[in-house]
């Protein structure tokens, strides 16, 4: 496939055409991929979020002004897909606790044990999947805030102002949802280091 040009691919696909919207799927699925990746906490999750933000990029595409980069557009429509699915999911789990209440223990991330000093080697390899499982842990146990902040910050490098932008969250909310993050991160880490 020919590389495309964005502004011809937003007509393709707002014209109804399938193989605009092929081209588009090609070009982005990676990163739609990506992003719900670092928002889900589940292989299963990731795809349901996939397929979720496809159909609401699908959904919505005729919206996109022409000249428009399509990037953040994208990321947007994704993002608010793995927010609600996010809140959906965080309400059921609230009425599980009601209707469970006094009967659940809080939840024990657990303890990590201690790897020795980095090696190179299968040793140094299981050290590395540790600390990438206990970081995944470690973000799914971010509030959605704190993460989508951590995720365009970090992951995105998007400025505090281009995430206010994104989110419509104040200047002082981001900063604080970051603050949160890197200190529920940083104590993870210190906690896996013990």
């Amino acid at each position: 496939m020919a590389d495309i040009s964005e502004a011809l691919l937003l007509r393709k696909c707002q014209e109804g055409e399938e193989e605009g919207f092929r081209q588009f799927f090609d070009m982005f699925r990676g990163y739609i991929y990506s992003l719900c990746y670092r928002m889900a906490e589940s292989r299963e999750e990731v795809l349901d979020l996939c397929q979720e933000s496809y159909l609401a990029i699908f959904r919505g595409i005729k919206t996109v002004r022409p000249g428009c980069p399509l990037k953040p557009w994208v990321r947007r429509v994704t993002l608010n897909v793995c927010l609600n699915h996010r809140r959906r999911r965080m309400a059921r789990i609230r009425e599980e606790v009601a209707a469970w209440a006094g009967h659940l223990d809080p939840l024990d991330a657990g303890s990590l044990s201690a790897a020795g000093t980095s090696q190179d080697g299968p040793a140094g390899q299981v050290e590395l999947g540790e600390i990438r499982d206990m970081l995944q842990r470690a973000m799914e146990a971010l509030s959605v805030e704190q993460r989508m902040a951590l995720v365009l910050f970090h992951q995105e490098g998007l400025s505090y102002e281009e995430i206010c932008e994104e989110t419509g969250w104040p200047l002082g909310t981001v900063k604080t949802n970051l603050f949160r993050a890197r200190k529920a991160l940083a104590r993870a880490i210190g906690d896996y280091r013990k």
